[in-house]
């Protein structure tokens, strides 16, 4: 169930969630994004799971949250987002925040 609230208030628990999932050895790979659409982003990326960790109805909040979160974690060696070599925030509209992963 995706956190909701202030990004300030839900952040650190949401950075919590992602570390105990992404530090599992089952874990391959994983992408930090933005939908509207959970099902149609885990059939276009063909991810094993798909974790809705933020909802927000703002757009702003949740590209914040989207940014904050590929910060902390664009440099882990299982992470899919790579904004250091070019790419950026995904520009889709979506409210959710969402961890992708591969097994």
């Amino acid at each position: 169930m995706a956190f909701k609230g202030n990004p300030e208030d839900v952040l650190p628990d949401i950075i919590k969630a992602i570390k105990q999932k992404v530090d599992s050895k089952s874990t391959r790979e994983f992408r930090i994004g933005r939908t509207s659409d959970l099902s149609r982003r885990m059939s276009e990326y063909n991810f094993d799971e798909i974790i809705d960790l933020y909802y927000t109805e703002s757009d702003d909040r949740a590209k914040f949250v989207e940014g904050i979160l590929i910060d902390n974690f664009e440099y882990d060696p299982k992470c899919a987002n790579k904004r250091r070599d070019g790419g950026s925030f995904s520009k889709e509209y979506g409210n959710y925040v969402y961890l992708g992963i591969w097994y």
